[in-house]
């Protein structure tokens, strides 16, 4: 049972970052970690792009059980403090766009200020019926769902201005 309680702390330390799910922009600072993972990743992307979008589905799968390990460790603080998902929405938000520094920086931007503003009514309903589902879906939903809608915008963004 020791063993348990030790991964399901270990999981929440990593879903958390440690201590940076406890500070005030801990979400922002952790969701810049997403673009050198995707940077790491974009490498695969030379061997076949279906392998990167598979190493992308990897990590998700990854912090999908990281995070319900850490929401089993402390229900009561956990939902707040974890900040993978933000890593995990930044990274689908810039999967498969030219990795420019303006699109980068364009992107990152654009997915905090559509998940922290929600400035569509239907988005914002969206979000908040995703947020109330149990468990980790109610966590990550969100995040994930950011990311692929901002990905639609720069993927039709670099359409249009190529």
């Amino acid at each position: 049972m020791r063993a348990n309680e030790n991964i399901k702390r270990a999981c929440y330390a990593v879903a958390t970052l440690s201590p940076l799910g406890e500070w005030w922009l801990g979400g922002v600072f952790a969701s810049a970690l997403g673009v050198p993972f995707l940077l790491l990743f974009q490498s695969v992307y030379w061997l076949g792009n279906l392998l990167f979008y598979w190493t992308i589905a990897f990590t998700a799968i990854l912090f999908l059980i990281i995070t319900q390990w850490a929401l089993h460790a402390y229900p009561e603080k956990a939902p707040k403090a974890i900040v993978c998902d933000k890593i995990l929405g930044v990274m689908i938000s810039l999967a498969g766009v030219p990795l420019r520094w303006r699109i980068i920086f364009f992107g990152f931007v654009l997915f905090h200020l559509l998940n922290t503003l929600k400035p569509f009514a239907w988005y914002r309903r969206l979000i908040e019926y995703i947020e109330k589902l149990p468990g980790v879906f109610g966590v990550l939903g969100a995040e994930i769902l950011s990311g692929v809608l901002v990905n639609f915008v720069l993927q039709l963004l670099v359409w249009v201005m190529s």
